[in-house]
């Protein structure tokens, strides 16, 4: 049972930990998914109700120099084990995803896209990941971001070259990211326009 100090909470009718974890958290709050701690009975205030992660860190930060090394250690190891958690979700999602793939033909002959050249951009809102040729995906880019009207600078959002949704910051870092590495795998130096990314 968590142990409180007398005082510190004026009305005890909140949910004990043993009760709440078995069910999801409240959306932006964050729970501590080990037991409770006994051997500092300040320490067992983390456990009495789920919060946000700005009242985590406002709550590390009032901790008292004693207590801020293990607040911190608690603390981070819970979020490993949440950071953990998800990107399990995320391979799996990936994994699955990938087994119905999009597109997957060359934009310009209508081919199949060779492994060698393959670029793939996730679209979490339509659940559904793209495989297209990285000069389909290069040439996309420089249109839309060099797009120009009467010799004025006109840039565009960058856009799936598939259904022409516009894509995410982290879309385009992805893509970015991926050419990159498409060009070390040659040998070749990338375009100055993928090193901001």
């Amino acid at each position: 049972m968590i142990q409180v100090l007398p005082g510190l909470i004026a009305t005890a009718s909140f949910i004990p930990w043993e009760q709440r974890i078995t069910s999801p958290p409240e959306p932006r709050c964050i729970r501590l998914l080990d037991p409770p701690v006994t051997d500092y009975p300040l320490l067992g205030l983390l456990w009495v109700k789920d919060m946000t992660l700005t009242n985590w860190i406002s709550k590390i930060d009032q901790c008292e120099a004693d207590f801020a090394e293990r607040t911190r250690a608690i603390f981070t190891a819970n979020q490993r084990k949440r950071w953990l958690a998800r990107l399990a979700v995320v391979r799996w999602t990936q994994r699955v995803w990938m087994k119905r793939v999009q597109c997957n033909v060359d934009m310009i002959d209508m081919a199949p896209v060779p492994d060698r050249d393959a670029i793939f951009l996730t679209d979490t809102k339509h659940r559904m990941i793209f495989r297209f040729h990285s000069r389909d995906v290069f040439k996309n880019l420089l249109t839309n971001i060099c797009m120009s009207d009467e010799m004025l600078p006109t840039p565009r959002y960058p856009t799936n070259p598939w259904n022409n949704s516009k894509l995410t910051l982290a879309q385009t870092m992805g893509l970015c990211q991926q050419m990159v590495a498409a060009y070390g795998r040659k040998g070749r130096c990338p375009p100055v326009l993928l090193a901001a990314f």
